[in-house]
C-alpha cells in the first residue's frame, strides 16, 4: 500500500487503468473458457464476475488517493503543463464501468501511428452511480480551483485583461469537457459560469460591451 500511496498521480492512473485492462481481459477470458458453466441473466458467469469487479476494484484504502490523482491531472492540463490525455479519459472510462449493467467488452483504438493504444470498454446500461462518487470529489476541487484562479487574477489584472483571459479559460474548458459523461456537462458549466462570470460582475462592469460578448 505504501508503494502505491507514493506514485505520482500519472503513475498511480496508469496502475490503475492497467490493472483494470488485466482484470477485464481476465474475466471475459474466463466467461469464454468456461462458458458450459455460464448461467443465464443474474446467475451467469459474467454477471457474478462484473459484480466481484464492481466491489473489490477500488479499494476505499486508495480509492481518494485515486480520485485525487484524476483530479491533479485535471488541474494540470488546465494550468497548461503537459499532461496525458488519455490517461485521465481512460480513467474516466473505468467508472463509467463500475455500474454499467450486463455488459459486453469492446476493444477500441486511441490515437494513430506509434502512439496508438487499445482502449478496453465494455457497453451497456450505465446507472453512473460510482461516476457521481468520484464526480462530487472533482467537482469541489473545480469549485476550488475556479475559484482560486479568478481571485488571483482579478487582484492582478485590469477588467479587460480578466475577460480575456476569461474567454481563453473557458474556451479551453469546451475541449476539456470531452473528458467526462455528457451527464456532467451542464454541471462543470455552471461551476465555471458562476466563478469565473457572476461572482466577478462588479469587477468587468467598466468594459460591459465585452462582457456581453463573453455571453
Amino acid at each position: 500500500m505504501k508503494s502505491i500511496l507514493e506514485k505520482t498521480p500519472s503513475e498511480l492512473v496508469e496502475l490503475y487503468i492497467k490493472e483494470n485492462i488485466k482484470l477485464k481481459i481476465l474475466i471475459n477470458w474466463m466467461c469464454k473458457i468456461f462458458s458450459y458453466m455460464n448461467g443465464s441473466g443474474e446467475h451467469s458467469l459474467f454477471t457474478k464476475s462484473h459484480k466481484i469487479y464492481v466491489q473489490e476494484f477500488i479499494p476505499i484504502k486508495v480509492r481518494d488517493q485515486i480520485f485525487n490523482a484524476v483530479n491533479t491531472l485535471i488541474e494540470r492540463d488546465r494550468d497548461s503543463y503537459q499532461v496525458d490525455r488519455s490517461l485521465i479519459k481512460q480513467c474516466l472510462y473505468v467508472y463509467e464501468d463500475l455500474d454499467i449493467v450486463n455488459p459486453t467488452i469492446v476493444i477500441e483504438k486511441s490515437g494513430s501511428g506509434e502512439n496508438s493504444v487499445n482502449i478496453f470498454k465494455w457497453e451497456g446500461e450505465k446507472s453512473l452511480k460510482k461516476y457521481d462518487i468520484w464526480f462530487e470529489s472533482f467537482e469541489k476541487h473545480t469549485k476550488a480551483y475556479v475559484k482560486r484562479k479568478s481571485t488571483e487574477e482579478i487582484s492582478k489584472f485590469n477588467a479587460l485583461e480578466y475577460i480575456n483571459s476569461s474567454i481563453k479559460y473557458l474556451e479551453s474548458e469546451i475541449e476539456r469537457k470531452d473528458y467526462f459523461n455528457k451527464k456532467y456537462h451542464e454541471r462543470i458549466d455552471s461551476i465555471n459560469h458562476k466563478f469565473v462570470i457572476e461572482d466577478n460582475i462588479d469587477a468587468m462592469i467598466k468594459v460591459k460591451f465585452l462582457f456581453i460578448n463573453l455571453w
